[in-house]
């Protein structure tokens, strides 16, 4: 099974897609606070969740210099410096159109409302140093974005950043439908499944930053 398609690639399922439930990659800390009632699952042998033997160290990190490294493994090839490859990117996804915003630029945009194919979408980064991107159409209007302090405001509403729902104004209690299929992940692994991606920020993508 490829991880990132999400589909079987070799044996009697080849061809099969598992059907994905959205996930954040986050801070513990921002997590507990979006949700205060989450479980937690702990690493094994204490979660008995592997069978036999625990070979891996699950307190060390196994990946140490990983991020900064530019080499990705099998397929190591660059792309005529786009990007480095371990930059971290959420990529949206809408027909024919496939486009990757990095972290950085993002970060620098403060937050981008944009539309991917015939989707309005808007991205920003949390206070967790992560990437969030979500639908930005509400009953069939498309709101414009800006960032006020910790939040996203928009239609006289505050806008919570890891969970998309509105905590006050006339939009109060709903929540934005997320942009992006799967979590944000290096540029290498996007690129490499979406050959034909544009990036935000190079000049082929009609961005619109708003700080």
């Amino acid at each position: 099974w490829s991880q990132i398609l999400a589909q079987a690639i070799q044996g009697p399922a080849t061809g099969d897609r598992l059907s994905l439930t959205p996930s954040s990659f986050t801070a513990w800390g921002s997590w507990r606070e979006a949700h205060p009632d989450t479980e937690v699952l702990l690493p094994p042998p204490i979660s008995d969740t592997v069978a036999g033997r625990v070979r891996r160290r699950y307190a060390v990190d196994p990946y140490a210099a990983y991020d900064d490294s530019r080499r990705i493994g099998i397929g190591d090839r660059e792309d005529g410096g786009r990007l480095h490859p371990k930059t971290t990117v959420v990529g949206v996804t809408s027909g024919d159109t496939s486009r990757a915003y990095p972290l950085p630029a993002v970060r620098e945009a403060g937050v981008v409302n944009d539309t991917v194919g015939d989707l309005p979408v808007v991205v920003t980064v949390g206070d967790d140093g992560r990437l969030y991107a979500y639908d930005r159409r509400v009953d069939g209007t498309t709101l414009t974005f800006e960032r006020d302090g910790d939040a996203l405001a928009a239609g006289g509403s505050r806008w919570s950043v890891a969970t998309a729902t509105a905590t006050d104004g006339s939009y109060e209690g709903t929540t934005l439908d997320r942009a992006n299929d799967r979590s944000p992940m290096f540029w290498f692994a996007w690129r490499d499944f979406n050959p034909g991606t544009d990036v935000y920020g190079d000049g082929s993508a009609g961005t619109t930053p708003v700080g």
